[in-house]
C-alpha cells in the first residue's frame, strides 16, 4: 500500500490498491466559504500582528470610560440620512393614526345615526358646531337626539322619546339580557290564550244575535201575511 494511503480509507473501495493524486481528490478539497481548523496554520498578517502587540501591551484607541470604570466607550456609527427618515416616517405615521382617530371618534357618522360606541362623542361634535357655526342640517339635527334601531323614531318635547319607559330606570344589566327560550315560548302562550278569548267572544257575540234574530222573523212573518190578506181582498173586490 502507498504511503499516502496509509491511516487512511481507500478512497475507492473497490479498488485499495488506487494510487491517490499528489493533489487530493475532488472531494477532499475544502468546500468555498466555510472555514476549518484542519490544515496549515497560515502566516499572521501584519494587521493581526499589530493588533496582538496593542493587545499585550494593553493599548486600545478607544477613550476610557467616564462613568463605567475600566470600561472603554462604544463608538456607534451614526447615520444622519437614516436617523432623519425614520424620525420623519414616524412624524408621519403618528399623524396620521391621529387623525384618523379624531375623524372615526368625532366625526364619522355610524350606523345611519343609530346609538352606537361612537355615538356620544358624535353628538359632542354636533353640539360644539351647533354652538360654533349656530347652523346644522336637518340630518344633523336628528343626529342629536338619540334613536335606537327597531323602535319609532319620533322624538317627543324636550328631547325624550315617545317610546321611553319609566320601568327600564331601575332594572340591571341582568334584567335587559335577551330573553332565553323559556320566555319566549311563555309569551307566546299568553298571545295564544288573548287570540283565544277574543274569537270566544266573538262567537258569543254572535251566537246571541242569531237567538235575537227568530223574534224579528215572527214580525216580518205577521206583516207579509197581513199584506197578502189585503192583496187577496183587494183582488176580490175587484
Amino acid at each position: 500500500m502507498p504511503e499516502e494511503l496509509r491511516g487512511k480509507a481507500p478512497y475507492n473501495p473497490y479498488d485499495p490498491t488506487e494510487a491517490r493524486p499528489l493533489g487530493g481528490y475532488p472531494s477532499e478539497f475544502a468546500i468555498p466559504g466555510t472555514k476549518s481548523n484542519s490544515g496549515i496554520i497560515a502566516p499572521a498578517s501584519e494587521f493581526q500582528r499589530v493588533k496582538n502587540a496593542m493587545n499585550r501591551l494593553g493599548y486600545h484607541p478607544r477613550p476610557r470610560s467616564s462613568v463605567y470604570p475600566g470600561q472603554y466607550k462604544l463608538l456607534r456609527r451614526i447615520d444622519d440620512q437614516r436617523a432623519r427618515f425614520w424620525r420623519g416616517a414616524k412624524y408621519v405615521t403618528a399623524g396620521i393614526v391621529g387623525i384618523g382617530s379624531i375623524y372615526i371618534v368625532f366625526f364619522h357618522r355610524w350606523n345611519d345615526g343609530y346609538d352606537s360606541m361612537f355615538s356620544k362623542t358624535y353628538r359632542f361634535q354636533l353640539h360644539m358646531k351647533w354652538l360654533i357655526k349656530g347652523t346644522l342640517t336637518k340630518q344633523e339635527f336628528e343626529d342629536l337626539h338619540p334613536k335606537q334601531r327597531g323602535y319609532a323614531g319620533a322624538v317627543g318635547h324636550g328631547g325624550t322619546q315617545f317610546n321611553k319607559s319609566n320601568e327600564g330606570e331601575h332594572e340591571t344589566n341582568f334584567a335587559l339580557q335577551r330573553p332565553t327560550n323559556d320566555q319566549q315560548v311563555a309569551a307566546e302562550k299568553q298571545m295564544q290564550e288573548r287570540e283565544e278569548n277574543y274569537w270566544k267572544a266573538i262567537d258569543m257575540a254572535e251566537k246571541i244575535l242569531k237567538e235575537k234574530e227568530p223574534g224579528q222573523e215572527k214580525v216580518q212573518s205577521l206583516d207579509t201575511s197581513s199584506s197578502e190578506s189585503d192583496k187577496g181582498k183587494k183582488k176580490w173586490w175587484w
